[in-house]
């Protein structure tokens, strides 16, 4: 490359079926180029769909960890009125109000 035009750029040299060096004709470069073009141009939009992919795993993670919240601390009530129920179920049935009924019924969900 010469030092006082760096905006030039080297040409490629070719070989040819007779084994003489020649220069590569212009469509073998735009051919080249586009070549170039394409895979550039395809990384980005795998570079875009990747980063895309993984802000809507990122999305869908955190609305998974937010029911999660919401469904521990559901099961949690169910459980304190299962286990109320229970305690009532251990009682005669004279002792049994109308907390024991609350409590089976919120023990199922419902």
């Amino acid at each position: 490359m010469d030092e006082t035009q760096p905006w030039r750029i080297r040409a490629y040299w070719r070989v040819d079926k007779c084994g003489r060096r020649r220069q590569p004709t212009f469509e073998e470069t735009a051919i080249g180029l586009d070549f170039v073009i394409v895979v550039i141009e395809c990384n980005q939009a795998n570079k875009r769909t990747a980063q895309k992919a993984v802000e809507s795993v990122q999305a869908e993670l955190s609305s998974n960890q937010e029911m999660l919240r919401i469904w521990i601390d559901a099961y949690g009530t169910y459980r304190a009125h299962a286990l109320a129920t229970l305690d009532g179920l251990e009682r005669p049935v004279e002792e049994r109000g109308e907390q024991f009924l609350v409590d089976a019924y919120q023990a199922s969900g419902y």
